[in-house]
C-alpha cells in the first residue's frame, strides 16, 4: 500500500507510523509518501490509524509512489 502522511510531518515520523502498520518497502518521490507491505492484508486500516490521510494500490499511485 502506498501511504499519505501529512506533508507537515518529519520524515522520521512519518516512517515510524508506516513502521507501526506493516513491513515498509520504499518512500516515494515526497518523504511523506511510504510504501508498505504487510501479510495479513489488513494494512489499509492499520496506516489510516497510523496517521495516514490516504492510502492507494502502489501500482495506480503511480510516479506518487517513487
Amino acid at each position: 500500500a502506498a501511504a499519505v502522511f501529512p506533508p507537515w510531518w518529519t520524515p522520521s515520523k512519518a516512517l515510524a507510523a508506516a513502521d507501526d502498520a506493516g513491513e515498509i518497502l520504499a518512500v516515494g518521490r515526497a518523504s511523506f509518501i511510504v510504501i508498505v507491505r504487510s501479510t495479513d492484508g489488513d494494512v489499509a486500516p492499520r496506516l489510516h490509524a497510523s496517521g495516514a490521510l490516504l492510502v492507494l494500490d502502489p501500482q495506480t499511485a503511480g510516479s506518487c509512489a517513487g
